[in-house]
């Protein structure tokens, strides 16, 4: 092989290495009458200023806490739920820039389930 053709193969290699390392699932929000799912960075790095999902938690002196979740896809669809199931709560804290968040939403409004997946695919670069 010509060793210069060596040499710029190398270096293509070594260039374009970094551009490929990890993978990618920056999800933007998805809503649907029973459930709302996307990705924390996803729905921040979406090009539109419409699209958002999050969850919140709080707790009373008393020591009742609850949880709601909201979404907003990119067509200005929308979904939420609240919960005081504590095990779904403690889904919400979970909740960071590095999570892809589903929940799902009952007839009446309530959280029948919510998944928090994280990790590195989910990150903003």
């Amino acid at each position: 092989m010509n060793p210069r053709l060596a040499l710029a193969s190398l270096i293509l290699a070594a260039v374009a290495a970094p551009a490929m390392a990890g993978y990618e699932f920056l999800q933007e929000v998805s809503v649907t009458p029973t459930s709302a799912q996307g990705s924390v960075s996803g729905a921040r790095r979406a090009a539109d200023a419409v699209q958002y999902i999050y969850c919140t938690s709080s707790a009373v002196l008393s020591g009742a806490v609850s949880g709601t979740c909201n979404a907003r896809d990119k067509f200005g669809n929308t979904r939420s739920c609240s919960t005081t199931v504590p095990a779904m709560i403690d889904a919400i804290q979970s909740i960071d820039d590095s999570s892809f968040v589903l929940f799902q939403v009952n007839g009446s409004g309530q959280c029948s389930s919510i998944s928090v997946y994280r990790g590195s695919p989910y990150m903003d670069p």
